[in-house]
């Protein structure tokens, strides 16, 4: 059985635009909703790869959905995103 995904997929332009952010732009760009569905991994791999965080994604969305829901600043959620990789070592 086929299924079709309801949204298009995303724009390989803006994927590579997403992937050449700074860690706090990726994480604005998360916190304030900017961004589309399937283009998480891009702003992962951005955060991750700028922060040299040792988290995987479901990790990563649980603390970055925490700091939406709590209104918490770019700083402090990359202060959560370090603390729990830190954890991790």
């Amino acid at each position: 059985m086929k299924m079709d995904w309801p949204f298009p997929p995303p724009d390989e332009k803006r994927i590579e635009e997403l992937l050449r952010k700074s860690p706090d732009d990726a994480i604005a760009i998360w916190l304030n909703g900017s961004f589309t569905i399937g283009e998480e991994p891009a702003l992962f791999e951005a955060i991750r790869e700028g922060l040299l965080l040792r988290l995987d994604d479901d990790e990563m969305t649980g603390i970055v959905c925490d700091c939406m829901d709590s209104g918490a600043s770019v700083a402090h959620c990359k202060e959560l995103l370090f603390k729990a990789s830190h954890l991790k070592q």
